[in-house]
């Protein structure tokens, strides 16, 4: 019988963790990653040629993009999925959600969970199955809503919106590699420095001393690849 995960960070962390899921990733990083271009990219980028100059910038694999869910974290935002739409809503805010309980409904021996904010109650009364459910709905009401269709995307819209400066949260490259386009596209979508270099797909990998099969993000791509190896918890809050 085949394992299904709680969830896409249970499957990442056997990946990461366990002999078996080490097997399944280095085996998908020897057919996706091809070869080390480090010392290449490092020669042509001492060059003083333009041409070669405006090749690499236009690459854009010298250094990642913002890491925008950490200048959201850092400056006092948070994230959250509900009803398969995104929203963030301010650190600070979060101490005002208060979560009521009813444990009995029309004589019914039952808990439902009802919302407050800041001390004023939710106007419709809305009853939710769950203390989570009931601050995801608080925060849907005053959070801000995001109209990105991934985690990544909504934060980069959070900080254009905000006006984050989030130059300071760039990653700094340390290898380059040939990959597959494929590859390439997949890492792009989580951040990565992807490019192409005089006809070759590069990866700027932010990682090293390690094998790629063990970095993080190696394994995000391979587990949203397995989607149905884990169970898809879009809603999600802390606390």
């Amino acid at each position: 019988m085949t394992t299904k995960y709680a969830s896409r960070e249970a499957y990442i962390s056997y990946l990461l963790n366990e002999g078996a899921g080490q097997l399944e990733l280095d085996t998908f990083v020897r057919r996706e990653v091809y070869y080390c271009v480090s010392s290449l990219i490092g020669d042509l980028a001492k060059s003083s040629d333009p041409n070669i100059a405006n090749e690499l910038e236009e690459a854009r694999i010298l250094e990642t993009d913002p890491d925008y869910l950490v200048a959201i974290e850092e400056n006092g935002w948070r994230l959250f999925k509900f009803q398969g739409e995104f929203y963030a809503m301010e650190s600070s805010d979060m101490d005002k959600i208060e979560v009521a309980t009813s444990h009995s409904v029309h004589n019914e021996p039952f808990t439902l969970f009802f919302w407050s904010f800041d001390g004023e109650a939710d106007p419709e009364n809305r009853p939710y199955i769950s203390e989570q459910e009931a601050k995801l709905a608080c925060i849907r009401e005053h959070g801000w809503p995001l109209n990105g269709d991934t985690e990544l995307e909504a934060a980069r819209e959070l900080c254009d919106d905000k006006s984050l400066d989030v130059d300071d949260y760039r990653r700094e490259v340390f290898e380059h590699w040939i990959v597959s386009d494929w590859l390439a596209g997949k890492l792009s979508e989580l951040g990565e420095a992807t490019g192409e270099v005089f006809g070759l797909t590069v990866w700027g990998r932010t990682t090293t001393g390690q094998s790629i099969g063990s970095d993080y993000v190696i394994a995000e791509v391979y587990a949203d690849v397995h989607s149905e190896k884990w169970s898809d918890n879009t809603d999600t809050t802390e606390g």
